[in-house]
């Protein structure tokens, strides 16, 4: 799965890497995200991106369901 979507202003990609971890690709920048119990990120990056990340990533899965 890949989609696009806008956080915080900017544009980002997101790759589905499996069902458990995304890549998401912006601007000069990547990002893992994996979940576990909750979303993680392999890199550090505030709370209210990661939490951002992982509702848009939630939503999507939950619309493909």
């Amino acid at each position: 799965m890949e989609f696009v979507a806008t956080i915080e202003g900017h544009k980002y990609l997101f790759t589905s890497l499996n069902k458990n971890s995304f890549l998401i690709s912006g601007n000069n920048t990547e990002y893992i995200l994996y979940k576990s119990r909750q979303w993680k990120c392999a890199d550090e990056i505030t709370f209210q991106l990661l939490e951002a990340f992982g509702e848009v990533i939630d939503e999507r899965m939950a619309v493909k369901s």
